[in-house]
């Protein structure tokens, strides 16, 4: 009798736990939203709308995968509120309800394709490796998600490259997010794309990275195009993902 009321139990919770990964997904999907969706938002409230002080300020989409279910169901030891088939200790748990608590938080507790979201500010240094073509793709998605969602006084990006004429990496000059703050020429504002490493010099003269460091201006994101040969400090500077 123990056994049939813990597992309706188990069932009664299930479509709160469905509905709730549901919601997470619905959430992810719409602070990152697959890179085919980025140019709806141009033009709209939502573009450049990510102020400093936001939760996902300084963040970009870098595909889906799984997460952690956000549901408190699902965290029973940070004080959740899913209730155990009994309080016995291991040998001596009823071994079926035990078995199903154990399956419910096995599929419940992770949810599959959730758009994810990296968090710049953590990491002085990411790597984008793997296939060329694929890394190249993942990196201009990472690029236009942080330049649509944040605007170019609270997010500065500068190129390091061998070749600033090439032709898969050219039109970053064209965004705003590239223009050099008071430097001007001819065109008009300089675009921070440089072949060496003496437009980072204001940078690396900075403070060691800490993820909570708060840049007193634009947070700098270097796209080094060069294979690793930047000679920025391995372990980063304030307010600088490389």
């Amino acid at each position: 009798a123990d056994r049939k009321e813990y597992l309706r139990y188990l069932a009664g919770i299930r479509p709160r736990v469905t509905s709730s990964a549901g919601a997470q997904v619905a959430f992810f999907s719409y602070h990152a939203p697959h890179p085919d969706d980025l140019l709806s938002i141009i033009g709209t409230p939502r573009q450049w709308s990510r102020p400093a002080n936001a939760d996902f300020y300084a963040a970009t989409r870098i595909g889906v995968g799984e997460q952690p279910a956000v549901d408190r169901l699902m965290k029973p030891s940070a004080g959740g509120e899913l209730a155990g088939p009994s309080a016995a200790p291991q040998p001596y748990l009823e071994p079926v309800a035990n078995m199903w608590v154990v399956k419910f938080l096995r599929t419940h507790g992770l949810i599959h394709d959730c758009p994810k979201l990296l968090q710049l500010r953590t990491f002085p240094t990411i790597a984008v490796g793997g296939d060329p073509a694929g890394a190249a793709g993942l990196l201009t998605a990472m690029i236009c998600h942080l330049t649509v969602f944040h605007p170019p006084d609270l997010l500065q990006l500068r190129v390091l490259t061998e070749n600033p004429d090439d032709p898969e990496w050219s039109w970053v000059k064209w965004l705003p997010h590239a223009q050099h703050p008071t430097h001007t020429d001819g065109a008009g504002p300089t675009r921070m794309i440089y072949t060496r490493p003496d437009g980072l010099s204001d940078l690396t003269a900075r403070g060691p990275h800490t993820p909570d460091a708060a840049p007193a201006g634009p947070y700098v994101v270097v796209i080094d195009l060069t294979g690793g040969n930047a000679g920025f400090p391995p372990d980063g500077r304030a307010g600088v993902t490389v």
